[in-house]
């Protein structure tokens, strides 16, 4: 299994490196005042998350 995991952690690092420049990062403070790093597409599939807490892993 660690060579098919190495190759799983590869070809995700090559899906990565190709948009990371299209999904700048920002500071903890800026999410700590309520800034948000998701599109408009991907807010309105989350829906009302009000409330609860969420966890954005990542998005393609």
């Amino acid at each position: 299994m660690p060579g098919r995991l190495h190759a799983i952690t590869a070809a995700n690092r090559v899906s990565w490196n190709a948009i990371h420049g299209d999904r700048p990062g920002q500071p903890a403070a800026f999410f700590a005042a309520g800034g948000s790093a998701l599109g408009a597409d991907e807010i309105a599939a989350a829906g009302d998350v009000a409330g609860h807490r969420v966890l954005q892993l990542a998005s393609t």
